[in-house]
């Protein structure tokens, strides 16, 4: 029978560390959370600066929402709603204020659906002229 000081003192920092990149729970959910990513999307891929000049990763970025992998096949946040993802497809062409609308209009409706990561272009890819 485990020792019930050492679970009393273990169970909170686990589930407390529900936002946290090295979680155990979190760790051992990686692959299947990995699997259920939308295609053309992968953990290691950027989606916004972070404190310091670091790099967030869409990785680190389901660990601080407290990602899990949901029965339906879609990645949930800790509460329980879908994470969805929005990339940032911006080139150095500016296709037109009727895109920007239609574009920001889809991204408020998703945004009433689901939890939205939001990818920024990564800076090290430098802009296309």
């Amino acid at each position: 029978m485990p020792n019930c000081r050492l679970v009393g003192f273990l169970l909170p920092l686990i589930v407390g560390m529900g936002g946290c990149a090295f979680n155990p729970i979190y760790l051992a959910e990686r692959p299947f959370l990995a699997k259920q990513l939308p295609q053309g999307i992968s953990m290691s891929d950027y989606v916004e600066p972070g404190p310091f000049g670091t790099r967030i990763t869409v990785a680190e970025k389901l660990a601080w929402l407290g990602a899990r992998p949901g029965l339906d096949g879609k990645i949930h946040d800790l509460l329980g709603n879908e994470v969805a993802f929005w990339p940032d497809y911006s080139t150095g062409a500016d296709p037109g204020s009727e895109f920007w609308r239609r574009r920001h209009e889809a991204l408020e409706e998703l945004r009433k659906r689901c939890r939205v990561i939001e990818m920024e272009r990564d800076p090290r890819l430098g802009y296309v002229q």
